[in-house]
Parts: structure tokens; sequence; C-alpha cells
């Protein structure tokens, strides 16, 4: 069904918010007693400093085999949403790789794979726009770094499953 046009000028006139996050591991507990602070300063290009130890204390944790998962979890559903976008690029369907990109950015930033997500970024705009050349266009250089980012992963995780064969060992 068509969308109205009342519906279409509403949602065409909403405006959208980039939220970049910056993770710094600070080796030190009880930093501030809040899970975040707002920061009312124009001086600043900050919001909010979130205490993710106060405010999702699981997700932190002691165990350092948390960011492993963390990270092993997003490489599978990175590389599941990069097939499909591999597919819908393929198939020229401009608008579906922009919806796929658009699932995959934000997380690949909060991960720290930057350029990933700008990519991301670029693909979702060529999308939205229908322009097949530009998807095109951009898709071998999202290939080259989503190949780089899985590498790196694969990196992290190997020297995590390194690390812990080894406290295991010291454990016996």
């Amino acid at each position: 069904p068509e969308v109205p046009d009342k519906i279409r000028d509403a949602a065409s006139s909403l405006k959208f918010r980039n939220t970049i996050l910056v993770y710094l591991h600070v080796d030190a507990k009880d930093l501030f007693p809040d899970q975040w602070l707002y920061v009312h300063s124009d001086d600043l290009l900050t919001g909010r400093i979130t205490n993710f130890r106060n405010w999702v204390p699981n997700l932190y944790g002691d165990d350092p085999t948390t960011i492993r998962d963390f990270l092993v979890d997003f490489r599978t559903s990175a590389r599941a949403i990069a097939t499909e976008l591999d597919a819908a690029c393929v198939a020229g369907q401009a608008a579906q790789v922009g919806a796929l990109a658009h699932k995959l950015k934000s997380s690949a930033r909060a991960v720290g794979a930057l350029a990933l997500g700008e990519l991301c970024a670029e693909l979702e705009a060529a999308g939205k726009g229908s322009e097949v050349g530009a998807v095109q266009a951009i898709h071998p250089r999202f290939v080259a770094e989503m190949a780089a980012v899985e590498a790196a992963l694969d990196l992290l995780t190997e020297a995590a499953d390194r690390s812990r064969a080894n406290e295991d060992k010291d454990d016996a």
C-alpha cells in the first residue's frame, strides 16, 4: 500500500542526529556514582558521559571473556548483514543496500570499526537516493574494509583465547 502524503511529509521533516561513541577503559572503579553525566557546555562536543560500569554492571563485569564474546557476536551478525548487502548490491537493489548498511553502521562504530561505519554511512546515503552506480562504486571499498575488520577481530579473539588458555594452565 502507498504511504499517505501526510505521513510521508511528516517523516521527511524529521531531523537525524548522528551519534558517535568513544569508549575509554579507565582502570578504576567508582568514577562517579551515576550512570551518566550530562554535559551542558557549548564549548564541548559531547552531550553525555556514560559510566557503563554503573549503567550495566553485568555488561562490563569482571569476566575478561565478556568483550571477546561481544566481538564474536558482532562479527557473526556483521558477516550475515554483509552477505545480504553483497547480494543486494549485485542485484542492483540500492535501497536494500542502504537499509542493510544502516543496520551495520552503528554497531560497527560501537566496536571501533570506524572506517567500516563510515562506508556504511556512504552506502546508506547512496541507497536512500536509489543511486545504484554510487552503491556499486562504494561496494568494493566496503568489501575490503569488512575483510580487514574480520581479520582484526580474528586476531583479537585468538589472542583472548590464548590468554584464557594460559590463565587456565596457570590455575591448574
